[in-house]
């Protein structure tokens, strides 16, 4: 597993942004896995020990409708028989109602993760399955990096902006990023796969265009003359539409 798989390699990256995270996220003990593998009736992958291990017990991203720590996880699986079909491992369960359930695909390497409702299997894609059936991210660790930066960096920020285009996107993924890269906005790392982000000590922003839906966009940061710049220049150029823009 390379560094950019792990979830020690994304703690690192984590801090360069924001040093407090690593600090505040606990983990939880061998024996606590342990005990969720007995209910769950197999080995966690990998990747999911590290991030239970990291982070299994506080993941220091406020989140309200699913929940990702080890003990609920646990709690989920003694109190119910259905068990995630083979190749599937269930990472966060929807406390909502709203079948927004969150699992490892791992017939990709590294294994992403999807979102489909617990009781189903993924591989009928049935009628009903396939509206909420969606590869949410590529890794485990790309999962984990978006949340943060959208709800914990910007969201809980200082300055946040967000809006948003949902009629004629086609090409506005890359020309919202090309504006951002002349600006003088370097992509991180973690960008891709219909994400984009981009950290300054001034503003930071993320561009946003999974397949099949409009262009969001969202920054912040605690130059508002600066966050306030670059959103109008990214409306100048790509047109967000009418009333879609929350914040200051």
């Amino acid at each position: 597993m390379n560094t950019i798989d792990s979830i020690q390699g994304l703690l690192d990256e984590i801090e360069q942004i924001d040093p407090a995270f690593r600090q505040q996220v606990r983990g939880v003990a061998d024996d606590e896995l342990a005990r969720l593998e007995e209910a769950v009736g197999s080995a966690l992958p990998e990747v999911h020990r590290q991030f239970l291990r990291a982070m299994g017990e506080d993941w220091a991203i406020p989140l309200t409708k699913a929940d990702f720590r080890c003990a609920r996880l646990l709690e989920y699986f003694q109190a119910v028989p259905w068990r995630p079909p083979s190749g599937y491992a269930l990472i966060g369960v929807d406390d909502t109602g709203n079948g927004e359930d969150y699992f490892l695909d791992q017939s990709t390497d590294p294994a992403q993760v999807v979102l489909f409702p617990k009781g189903t299997n993924p591989a009928e894609y049935d009628e009903d399955l396939q509206s909420y059936y969606e590869v949410e991210s590529p890794s485990l660790p790309d999962f984990v990096f978006c949340q943060f930066f959208f709800v914990r960096h910007l969201r809980a920020g200082p300055n946040h902006i967000d809006a948003s285009k949902v009629q004629d996107v086609e090409g506005a993924f890359a020309k919202a990023t090309a504006v951002l890269e002349r600006l003088g906005l370097t992509p991180h790392p973690r960008s891709g796969h219909g994400y984009a982000y981009y950290v300054t000590p001034e503003v930071s922003v993320a561009v946003s265009q999974p397949e099949g839906y409009g262009l969001g966009v969202e920054l912040g940061g605690p130059d508002r003359g600066r966050v306030e710049h670059v959103y109008s220049v990214l409306h100048d150029h790509v047109g967000f539409a009418p009333g879609t823009r929350r914040g200051p």
